[in-house]
C-alpha cells in the first residue's frame, strides 16, 4: 500500500429506528447498544483500502466463544435490519438462532442444545481460473452460497477473447463475494477498481448471516486463500460450517 490520500467524501444514511433500547439490553451488554440516526461520516480511502477515519488503528476483533455468542470488539458501526446501531461497549451476537433478543445474545443457547461444532465433510476443494490477466481463485469451503459470482463464467469468457474491460469486471464481481471465498491475482499491470465503501463494519442481514465488510481477526483459522476482510458468519445455528455461514438459514421461516 503507498501513495497519499486520494479523495475524502461524506457518508451519509437517514436511517432511523423502531427498536428501542430496552428491546436490545441483555445480560451481556446491558443498556449497551441503542440505535440512532446516522450522522454525517468522513470515509478516508487509502489506495484501494478504504476505512473510517476514527479509531483507524484498531482492527476489529470476532471471538467465537464455544457453543456460545460471537463477541464483536472495536466495530465502529453495525447494522441490523438495515438499521445502524450505536456501540458503547463490547457486543454478543446470538449464533444460536433462539435469542429473544436478536441479534443479540440473551443466552438462550445455555438452555437449547446448541452446538458451534463445525459438522462440515471432506476437504475443500480449491478451484483456479487462470486467465490472461488475472487468475481467480474459489474455496466452496467458504462460500455462502448467495450467486453474486454468477456473471464470473461470461465474464471470464470475455477476458479469454482480449475483450477490454473484462478484467476490471471480473475484479469488481470478486470483491462483491461478501463470504471472502473469491480472491484474484493480476498476472501484469492493470488498473484496478476501487472498493465500493460500505455503511457498517458488520452488516447483520435479517433472516440471514452476519457479514463483517473490513479487515478482522478471529480465533478460528481462515480458510485457503480466504481473505481476512470479508467474511460472512453463520446466526441461525443450523450451519454444518460453523462459525461460517453455509445458506441453511433459507430453510428457517421463523427466523429474524
Amino acid at each position: 500500500m503507498g501513495g497519499g490520500y486520494h479523495v475524502l467524501y461524506p457518508l451519509i444514511d437517514g436511517l432511523s429506528s423502531n427498536l428501542s433500547p430496552s428491546r436490545l439490553a441483555s445480560p451481556f451488554h446491558p443498556g449497551a447498544w441503542t440505535c440512532r440516526k446516522a450522522p454525517v461520516r468522513t470515509r478516508v480511502v487509502l489506495d484501494h483500502v478504504s476505512f473510517y477515519s476514527r479509531h483507524m488503528a484498531e482492527k476489529l476483533i470476532l471471538t467465537v466463544t464455544p457453543n456460545g455468542p460471537l463477541k464483536v470488539e472495536n466495530a465502529e458501526r453495525i447494522r441490523f435490519c438495515g438499521e445502524e446501531l450505536e456501540r458503547r461497549g463490547t457486543a454478543f451476537l446470538c449464533r444460536c438462532g433462539e435469542s429473544k433478543n436478536a441479534p443479540f445474545c440473551d443466552g438462550s443457547h445455555k438452555t437449547n442444545g446448541f452446538s458451534g461444532e463445525n459438522q462440515s465433510p471432506g476437504v475443500p476443494t480449491l478451484k483456479i481460473w487462470e486467465g490472461k490477466t488475472l487468475r481467480t481463485t474459489f474455496n466452496e469451503k467458504t462460500c455462502m452460497h448467495v450467486f453474486h459470482c454468477k456473471p464470473l463464467a461470461e465474464l471470464r469468457k470475455r477476458e479469454e477473447e482480449g475483450e477490454s474491460g473484462a478484467a476490471q469486471e471480473i475484479m469488481r464481481v470478486v470483491a462483491a463475494c461478501p463470504s471472502g471465498a473469491l480472491s484474484y491475482e493480476t498476472k501484469e499491470k492493470i488498473e484496478e477498481p476501487m472498493d465500493a465503501p460500505f455503511e457498517a463494519d458488520i452488516d447483520i442481514v435479517e433472516g440471514g448471516e452476519i457479514r463483517v465488510q473490513v479487515d478482522f481477526t478471529i480465533n478460528e483459522a481462515l480458510h485457503e486463500a480466504q481473505r481476512a476482510a470479508r467474511a460472512t458468519l453463520c446466526r441461525c445455528g443450523k450451519s454444518k460450517n460453523k462459525p461460517w455461514c453455509d445458506g441453511k438459514h433459507r430453510g428457517r421461516r421463523d427466523f429474524r
